[in-house]
């Protein structure tokens, strides 16, 4: 079995290496707490045991936006003298349970806007 350089690539969260004509994926969750607008647990298992997912280090006054990977916004939560975090339940605007998956967010506040990707999976 050989494993040639240009059949593997690499993501901040995504790895996948081909194998015998066999594409092989692991998601790959890297935190670093205490760095701004962090959530954690980032990969989220769903029946973990946790309930949700922890913003940390994000403005007093500011818009939490969560997209799928198709740009369709699930939750938007706005956030006024709140204490530099915020626990989301991991649930849509409707109040369902989100699926595994890939997601990305947004906080933005008057002085900023920070961009990354959330992990869930089962």
């Amino acid at each position: 079995m050989k494993n040639k350089a240009e059949n593997k690539f690499s993501l901040k969260y995504l790895t996948a290496i081909l194998i015998a004509g066999l594409m092989i994926f692991s998601i790959i969750g890297c935190t670093t707490l205490n760095s701004p607008d962090t959530p954690f647990p980032n990969a989220y298992t769903i029946n973990s045991g946790a309930t949700e997912i922890t913003f940390t280090d994000i403005p007093a006054d500011c818009t939490i936006e969560i997209y799928n990977l198709s740009g369709e916004l699930i939750r938007k939560i706005e956030i006024s003298s709140g204490n530099g975090q915020y626990a989301w339940d991991l649930k849509n605007s409707s109040g369902e349970s989100l699926r595994s998956g890939i997601y990305t967010y947004r906080i933005k506040s008057s002085q900023s806007e920070q961009n990354g990707k959330i992990v869930i999976t089962r």
